[in-house]
């Protein structure tokens, strides 16, 4: 059967956000942009919904874009519910696919294949920032100290340490042990703050990762993917940290990031697809700078930033182009969902 996209009078797209960027005038600037170019393109309708909206009709949508859902770490099951009923009919509307998107609320899900696939030694072409998860035993009498030795026994490691939820975004309740400079946090906050954590009913867990210290020469690099293909990059400069007036992210250009970093974010890119058995239309890939290589710090898939509006800062024109393209490739698999449906 011939495809009928070309011949429907109208498709309908969905851009999901959180609460506080899901009305009328206080759209993320982001999707602001995203809305005003995917209604440029003849016989398209575009809405930005409240994910946890139950009153709006999923099923009229031929797509749903997740896009800023920030606040599903709050209640993640009930994000995983509406992922569900974005395709209770059995029809695909999803982007990402869903596959992709449900491994994405628990870290721990898509890291232990990063970490079968790529390993968690220094290698120049690019490996996993050593990990651990850590799930609530209650028969653990003291379980900072037993994580910290689970730590050590897998990776021979006593030096600092990232602590984060499994299920986080933005950076929140992640902090920085350091135990070889003593400072930052110490033991007794450490523990408190890993404990905070551990019990929260919505983190799902710990993860504990060696602290990178080439983020302290060099940052941490964001590669922004619209359809397998790099977009942009931009970097936390040496010094960032955000909410404050330290260093500001940056753009840069691709060829200007560190040896096999561009190469490396293809491969992953290339092997959460397959893995997955999905297509990723829009993922953010954060890289650090390891002694030998790049290193994963996270794979964002789910609500990246996709920091289009640092680009802007740059060049309006740089930004219109990336705009146009992002707003090409959701409708272009838009088109594809479609053609899934009617043939």
């Amino acid at each position: 059967m011939q495809s009928s996209v070309s011949n429907r009078k109208t498709i309908n797209i969905a851009i999901a956000a959180c609460s506080n960027y899901s009305t009328p005038g206080n759209y993320w600037t982001d999707d602001q942009w995203l809305m005003e170019q995917l209604l440029q393109f003849e016989n398209v309708q575009v809405q930005i919904i409240d994910w946890k909206d139950t009153n709006v009709d999923l099923l009229k949508f031929d797509s749903i874009f997740v896009s800023t859902v920030w606040d599903y770490i709050h209640d993640p099951d009930a994000f995983l519910e509406f992922l569900n009923n974005c395709e209770i009919d059995s029809n695909k509307r999803l982007i990402n696919d869903y596959q992709i998107l449900s491994k994405g609320v628990l870290k721990s899900d898509y890291m232990v294949g990063l970490i079968d696939h790529f390993g968690c030694s220094d290698d120049e072409h690019g490996y996993m920032t050593p990990t651990l998860f850590y799930v609530k035993d209650d028969s653990i009498i003291n379980p900072f100290e037993d994580a910290l030795q689970k730590f050590h026994d897998m990776y021979d490691w006593d030096g600092d340490l990232v602590i984060k939820p499994v299920t986080s975004c933005d950076g929140n309740n992640t902090f920085t042990y350091k135990r070889e400079s003593n400072t930052n946090i110490d033991d007794q906050n450490a523990e408190e703050l890993f404990l905070n954590i551990l019990n929260s009913p919505t983190a799902n867990g710990v993860i504990i990762q060696q602290y990178i210290h080439g983020i302290d020469d060099h940052g941490e690099y964001s590669l922004v993917y619209f359809n397998h293909e790099l977009s942009h990059t931009v970097q936390k400069p040496v010094g960032f940290k955000a909410g404050t007036h330290a260093a500001k992210r940056q753009v840069i250009e691709p060829r200007d990031l560190p040896p096999n970093m561009k190469a490396f974010g293809e491969k992953i890119i290339e092997y959460l697809e397959q893995m997955h058995n999905c297509i990723l239309t829009r993922t953010r890939v954060d890289l650090f700078c390891g002694a030998s290589g790049p290193v994963i710090c996270e794979i964002e898939f789910v609500e990246p930033s996709t920091n289009i509006h640092y680009v802007d800062i740059v060049s309006t024109d740089m930004r219109k182009n990336i705009i146009n393209n992002y707003a090409t490739v959701i409708l272009n698999r838009t088109k594809e969902l479609i053609s899934v449906r009617e043939n």
